[in-house]
This record gives structure tokens, C-alpha cells and sequence, in this order.
């Protein structure tokens, strides 16, 4: 079951690609669930998009894509600024393992929606758009849902980086997926992230109708 977010129809797409979705499940592990409800909106433009608890309140102007580089995609090119499409640019696993600078500002953080300005060029690779992501650090099997800036994750990935090996991360646990079994020490988390909600199913139900733009 999925909750549907009236996708704008002109954005809706087809079935997301089966090696994507492997992927996802390798890298990050995450339950069936919230494969489904991205399997329902993934590249869509939702109606209901807006989250907000107190002062903190976030839009998503499209959810991020669950195709890979090699899938045959539907309808008309949509061209990137490097000659590519940009569905397979805005994808989840090429967000995580593009080998970009979002990539590894990211932290391994799984990306699914952007809040990108629709006026802007759709480049995320390079830290230039903040994201919702599901974060791992506290729960493998209910990971909570974060905002990640990402101007502030790029800077805060410049200064990490320059710290000695044994001050940047500790043991692997390779009891987790592959994509969250680092661990990243002295990063500045609470420059980045704001926590949102305790679970992707919390945040799904509770996105509503933004403001007419």
C-alpha cells in the first residue's frame, strides 16, 4: 500500500527499473513499504507536497527518480547539461554513487525528494539542492526522514575531509547494508540535517497541499 500524492500527470512515469530498485536494496536496505510508495511517485511532481511541524516547513517540487543509466526511458528525451537524460541524473542510486560532490556530501544518506527552485537548471550533483533523505544513523530497520542542506553539507564535507583518516571514520559494520556501513566520525551533523520525521510512513501521511506558487 502507498499513499497517492495526486502526482501531476504530465510528470508521472512509468515502472521503476528493476536494477534500480535492487540497488536500493543493497545499498540502504530499505522495507518493501516505502519501495512501493517510490515506485508510485518516483520522478512525479506531487499536489500534495508540503511538510510542516512548528517553524520547520519543506516542499518537494519532484521526487527523485527510480531509473538506472541504461533503462529505455518513456515519452521524449529530457536532456541534462552533460548530453544524458536528466531522469537518470535525478535517480537515487546515481544521487548516492555518482561519484560527485553531492554524493559525498550525502554521507550516506539515501535522497528521494528535492526541493529544487523550478526556475534553477535540475543539477543535483552539485550540492547545489536541498533534499529530504532517510537517515540510518539511529535505526537500520526505521530510518527517520531529514532535510539535508545541502550548501552547508558541501562546506561541512570540505572541512571533514581534511581530517586524518583515524579522525574521519571508524569501523565498518558490515552487518549493514553496504551503503550505510561506514562510520563517519566528527561530522557536524546539526550544520545539515534537521530532522523532520521519525519514519518515511510519518512523513508520506503527512504531506499536504502547499500554497498556490
Amino acid at each position: 500500500m502507498y499513499r497517492d500524492l495526486l502526482i501531476d500527470p504530465a510528470s508521472s512515469q512509468g515502472p521503476p527499473d528493476p536494477d534500480e530498485v535492487r540497488f536500493l536494496r543493497e545499498h540502504f536496505g530499505p522495507d518493501d513499504g516505502f519501495i512501493a510508495q517510490m515506485s508510485a511517485v518516483h520522478f512525479g511532481v506531487p499536489s500534495l507536497d508540503t511538510w510542516s511541524r512548528g517553524d520547520v516547513r519543506v516542499r518537494i517540487t519532484r521526487f527523485l527518480s527510480l531509473y538506472a543509466h541504461r533503462t529505455e526511458l518513456p515519452g521524449p528525451p529530457m536532456p541534462d547539461s552533460e548530453g544524458g537524460d536528466i531522469r537518470t541524473t535525478a535517480s537515487m542510486s546515481y544521487l548516492v554513487d555518482g561519484g560527485h560532490q553531492a554524493a559525498q556530501a550525502l554521507f550516506e544518506l539515501c535522497p528521494f525528494g528535492m526541493l529544487r527552485d523550478p526556475s534553477h537548471p535540475m543539477d543535483l550533483t552539485q550540492s547545489e539542492t536541498d533534499m529530504v533523505c532517510l537517515d540510518f544513523r539511529n535505526s537500520v530497520d526505521t530510518p527517520r526522514v531529514v532535510l539535508w542542506r545541502a550548501v552547508a553539507a558541501l562546506h561541512a564535507l570540505l572541512v571533514w575531509d581534511k581530517l586524518p583518516f583515524d579522525q574521519a571514520f571508524g569501523a565498518s559494520d558490515l552487518s549493514k547494508p553496504v551503503g550505510i556501513s561506514s562510520e563517519f566520525l566528527n561530522v557536524p551533523w546539526g550544520d545539515f540535517v534537521t530532522p523532520l520525521a521519525d519514519s518515511w510512513q510519518e512523513f508520506f501521511d503527512g504531506l499536504e497541499p502547499g500554497a498556490a506558487v
